[in-house]
């Protein structure tokens, strides 16, 4: 039926482009075959060449990943970046003739762990289950987001931001309009505040008074979903553990980069504790290669950073710590930037002078072919 729809339409297009209104040939399109699937960057130009922003403006919304890739392709060129344009159009490539592809915004986790992943474009929620070292998508829930596009960068500017935050705990006895409950995420994180520069705050994922219907895009930057919803997903929801990731749209790679980076990002992580046990014994060096020079905290560089939080430990005596309940994720892609992973997990430390448990979060991102920390959270745990 769908098929035949788009033939009529398509031949009546090309016989009455003089009279058919633009619009009307787009809602069409769009309502039968899925509001948030099929936009393609054409559409966006084609929207602009008739003079019709606010249509450009709602598709340009909706665009999956694929097609920020080949706008990113677009901007490299522009600025004379051929190696980049080019290293990202090879990806591009590789995605259209994979057939079977793996969720990219969650890389690692323990079996039947579970992670959220918010797709802003297409206006949904999915609880994502890990088996065998791969991510399952179990659940989809509508929600909404910002009522304004794009990545959220200042206070009040009404949008969602993108990357991988935690709940902190669960907020009850609120406005009727907030449902049931809320889970406030760690919003600004690190990297948020310090390499990014973002302001705001009050990020919340939240139910509503609503039980049928949400209208899209209409938070101030919450995200957003119906009761019935949102009871089903609270159930799944651990503080301070369950990964919330915030994106665009998904992002799907083939197995076998899937699997590469899964174990670059586990290798890393491995590298990164055998820093940890000398620099706590008195030998930061290793520590210090995995760090950017790009690295930003409270304190300053990474040098102040990994003396005051590893290197005042040498002098402890009984030193016991352990590393549990790890996460690899994916923050997001940064245009013009690049991709930034998370490496989350459980740090317990245990000496004659303290007590430390804490969630830590490492923001990772790969330059000259290695992975570097850019950027280091601490969410402390429960006490002992």
């Amino acid at each position: 039926m769908f098929q035949r729809l788009l033939k009529h339409l398509t031949r009546y297009w090309k016989t009455n482009n003089r009279f058919m209104n633009f619009k009307i040939f787009l809602f069409v399109f769009l309502f039968f075959f899925g509001i948030s699937y099929g936009v393609s960057l054409k559409s966006v130009i084609y929207a602009i060449e008739n003079g019709d922003l606010e249509t450009a403006y709602g598709l340009a919304r909706k665009l999956d990943s694929k097609e920020r890739l080949k706008l990113e392709i677009i901007l490299y060129l522009m600025e004379g970046e051929k190696k980049k344009a080019k290293k990202l159009l090879n990806y591009l490539q590789r995605l259209k003739k994979t057939k079977k592809k793996y969720l990219f915004n969650t890389i690692y986790r323990e079996d039947r762990k579970k992670v959220l992943v918010v797709s802003k474009a297409k206006q949904e929620i999915v609880l994502v289950e890990f088996f065998n070292k791969h991510p399952i998508i179990a659940r989809r829930y509508q929600m909404t987001s910002g009522e304004k596009a794009g990545n959220k960068w200042e206070k009040g500017d009404k949008k969602t931001p993108d990357g991988v935050y935690f709940p902190l705990y669960y907020k009850t006895g609120l406005p009727k309009v907030y449902g049931s409950g809320a889970f406030p995420l760690n919003y600004p994180n690190v990297l948020d505040r310090y390499f990014f520069k973002k302001t705001g705050g009050g990020i919340w994922l939240h139910s509503s008074d609503r039980y049928s219907y949400i209208s899209k895009y209409s938070s101030k930057g919450c995200v957003i979903m119906k009761e019935p919803d949102f009871l089903i997903l609270k159930k799944y929801i651990k503080i301070k553990d369950t990964p919330v990731v915030i994106t665009e749209d998904y992002e799907f790679i083939d197995r076998e980069s899937f699997d590469k980076y899964q174990k670059r990002l586990l290798n890393f992580f491995m590298e990164w504790k055998k820093g940890f046990k000398s620099a706590i014994n008195g030998n930061p060096i290793k520590m210090y290669f995995l760090y950017s020079p790009k690295f930003v905290s409270k304190v300053g560089n990474k040098f102040k950073y990994i003396k005051e939080k590893y290197e005042k430990l040498k002098n402890d005596k009984n030193k016991k710590y352990m590393f549990t309940n790890l996460s690899i994720l994916k923050y997001g892609r940064i245009m013009l930037f690049g991709d930034i992973f998370v490496i989350a997990f459980n740090f317990e430390y245990f000496s004659d002078k303290r007590k430390i448990r804490e969630k830590k979060i490492l923001y990772v991102k790969e330059e000259d072919g290695k992975f570097r920390i850019i950027g280091e959270e601490n969410i402390p745990l429960s006490n002992f």
